[in-house]
């Protein structure tokens, strides 16, 4: 089992929730010569379709020995400078996407890319179902900040707009920090009220997009050490509990084993 933290940890973690950075202090620097990431920007221009392994094999044919990686490596140094466009958005289509929708939600797609990086930019909340006994389940809403590590839970009987927004409100309240984001896995439950409740809080709510569970995989890790740790609780209560029963037999029953 994990040994309770001390009380001094906690209240040091609720006054700075924010992890510090674990930036080195010296960076590796980049290993290749201008001439050769000039060539590379150079091929790509008059290429701009192509990736690292065609312009790798360009470049070797010239004489010049230099890997696949390290050709990525100089596209991704020229990409966030701004030197070279990204394929994909050279595939894109002028215009975006349209959509034909009968009633524009509050919640909005969550943007590829976006990961937070300080404490409540983006709290995940989700729910699943917990079976107490045969025919009797509860609904657990848990709210995750993966960034400062920070777990809200409640327990409700259903899964429905107006508890899901009592259990935001429960949120707001408990978090040590100012919550400015929720994410949500899209299901029924985060619509309607839910959705009134993050518009008059002023939160932006995302939702992402289909058949990306790596997007929530935070928070149902969350649920998963949650529900082993239960067990574990109760396993160990019961084991103590048969032992007492155990010692109040009487010797004769137990000393031959």
């Amino acid at each position: 089992m994990t040994r309770p933290k001390p009380l001094a940890s906690r209240a040091r973690w609720a006054n700075q929730p924010e992890p510090r950075s674990r930036r080195p202090h010296r960076v590796r620097r980049a290993q290749w010569s201008p001439a050769l990431a000039q060539a590379v920007e150079e091929l790509r221009g008059d290429n701009p379709m192509w990736g690292k392994r065609k312009l790798a094999w360009l470049i070797r044919r010239e004489g010049v020995a230099v890997s696949t990686s390290t050709v990525g490596r100089i596209l991704t140094s020229l990409m966030q400078r701004g030197l070279v466009t990204p394929v994909p958005t050279l595939r894109r289509k002028p215009g975006g996407r349209r959509f034909r929708l009968v009633g524009k939600r509050y919640a909005r797609r969550l943007p590829k890319g976006l990961k937070p990086k300080w404490p409540g930019q983006i709290v995940q909340i989700d729910t699943v179902f917990v079976n107490l006994a045969p025919g009797k389940a509860v609904k657990h809403f848990t709210a995750y900040d993966p960034v400062a590590k920070w777990t809200v839970a409640g327990i409700a009987g259903r899964a429905t707009a107006d508890l899901a927004a009592r259990f935001l409100d429960k949120v707001l309240r408990q978090m040590p920090f100012k919550v400015s984001g929720i994410q949500v896995d899209g299901g029924s439950e985060f619509m309607a009220g839910f959705e009134q409740a993050c518009r008059q809080n002023k939160l932006d709510l995302f939702v992402p997009p289909p058949k990306r569970p790596q997007l929530t995989d935070v928070i149902d890790k969350s649920f998963l050490i949650g529900f082993a740790i239960f067990s574990c609780c109760a396993w160990v209560t019961a084991w103590r509990r048969a032992g007492s029963e155990v010692r109040a037999l009487p010797r004769s029953l137990y000393s031959r084993f």
